[in-house]
């Protein structure tokens, strides 16, 4: 689980910045609001779910 979010935010948020900027770049508005809305929701279960 540490792993995960050391990794997360080593490489994840390198990579997140580079995708909002080119977004921003393309002014695709749209993309921005849904980067940034479901993300949350796709962290959370990806770092809390574990297997049974």
């Amino acid at each position: 689980m540490a792993f995960l979010g050391w990794a997360f935010f080593q490489y994840g948020t390198g990579t997140i910045t580079v995708g909002l900027e080119r977004l921003q770049a393309r002014s695709d508005f749209a993309g921005i609001l849904q980067t940034t809305l479901f993300m949350p929701f796709l962290l959370v279960p990806g770092v809390t779910a574990r297997p049974n």
